[in-house]
């Protein structure tokens, strides 16, 4: 099943892209189930349990991982005292504009990113997944080459 159709749990997305679809998850979400006529609500009541941040860049997506880390301590609501899983769609666009260049800070924000995503799932058993469409000739490398191979910090099992 799905995080968000078989618990109460909530998902939070951070699309850097804008590639979030309703529309291709609602496709996701409706076809493991059954068609007797409650597969719509359970879709809808699904949705209602993602909310999607669309963030451009590193400063801001590093805010809005802090917000949430404090939200899900207070538990202000519902919806972050059940945040399960939390999605970074796609780490590259925030990272690759600070590597190389003139940007000496980059390497430290990408740094400072993988530090707010560990201690998010770390401090409050919550899942986190990020994408990277960066892949060389020898296979996976990481927008920072070397030092993303060095950032999981756990394995996961899908089913």
């Amino acid at each position: 099943g799905h995080v968000s159709m078989a618990t109460n749990s909530t998902v939070s997305v951070l699309d850097t892209g804008g590639g979030f679809s309703c529309q291709r998850l609602q496709q996701v979400l409706g076809s493991g189930e059954s068609d007797d006529g409650e597969e719509e609500g359970a879709v809808e009541e699904a949705l209602g349990k993602v909310r999607v941040f669309r963030v451009f860049d590193l400063l801001t997506s590093l805010s809005l991982l802090q917000e949430l880390r404090d939200k899900v301590s207070s538990k202000v609501d519902a919806f972050h005292s059940n945040l399960h899983l939390v999605i970074l769609d796609c780490v590259t666009g925030l990272v690759a504009p600070l590597l190389g260049g003139k940007q000496i800070q980059g390497h430290a924000l990408m740094c400072q990113l993988a530090t707010s995503l560990r201690r998010l799932a770390s401090e409050h058993a919550i899942a986190v997944v990020y994408t990277n469409n960066m892949v060389s000739a020898g296979g996976f490398e990481g927008p920072g080459g070397t030092t993303t191979k060095t950032q999981t910090g756990g394995r996961g099992r899908l089913r």
